[in-house]
């Protein structure tokens, strides 16, 4: 029973080596820009854990780091971290949180970031309901969206309406593209582009600003009708 008892009130074998293990003098944070990068530094000195916790507790504490791997030197009072930052690929817009910063990543995920980490990008995201697949497909084909000779004017927004439309584009001048689910894209770019030279040049009083619906794409079909705004509609 003594034994027993002496042994509840001693420290846990991890509690012990935390104790024992030497002092940090010294953490090095490199692959994020400053001052995040030294906000970091003062992050992991005040934490008590081991290596694989203050990872965790970084990537938790920072959502726009994707990993991170952390590493001491032979005396242990060194810790050095090399962290890999998120891809920014648009900013998500939300309208129930209109002061917040949020980002898409490459992998589709939505994460926060400080003011001022990533350049204000001019393409915005609603995601609205989408779902976790919906996201890593959009984050799959945005890069091409993106690209300026992709579409006849620049795209300026992205929105998802629900899971029977799909997904809307906004391009600058106004045009309006339902665009749908997010497949055939390199096809859906071409027949858009044609079918809006073409609508403009047989309607040239019509103005730019034209509403497209590509939900029925599959089937052949590309609608095309002028805007509200437009010049004659």
């Amino acid at each position: 029973l003594t034994i027993r008892h002496l042994g509840a009130g001693l420290p846990s074998w991890r509690e012990l080596a935390r104790g024992l293990a030497p002092r940090l003098e010294s953490v090095e944070v490199s692959g994020a820009p400053q001052p995040l990068a030294g906000q970091m530094e003062r992050f992991l000195r005040e934490s008590g854990s081991g290596l694989a916790a203050r990872g965790s507790a970084l990537a938790e504490r920072f959502p726009a780091v994707k990993r991170a791997a952390l590493s001491r030197d032979w005396a242990g009072r060194r810790l050095r971290v090399e962290v890999t930052m998120r891809r920014a690929l648009a900013r998500v817009v939300r309208p129930d949180r209109p002061g917040a910063e949020a980002w898409l990543d490459e992998d589709g995920a939505v994460f926060a970031a400080p003011a001022g980490l990533y350049p204000r990008a001019a393409l915005a995201v609603e995601t609205g309901g989408a779902g976790e697949a919906e996201l890593r497909a959009l984050a799959r084909e945005l890069p091409l969206l993106a690209r300026a000779e992709a579409l006849p004017v620049a795209l300026e927004r992205v929105r998802y309406r629900s899971a029977y439309e799909g997904w809307e584009l906004s391009l600058q001048d106004g045009t309006n593209v339902l665009w749908g689910r997010l497949d055939w894209t390199p096809e859906k770019l071409r027949r858009l582009g044609e079918a809006l030279a073409d609508a403009r040049g047989r309607q040239p009083e019509v103005a730019s600003r034209w509403s497209a619906d590509l939900r029925y794409f599959e089937d052949g079909r590309v609608l095309l009708r002028p805007g509200k705004n437009s010049r004659g509609g």
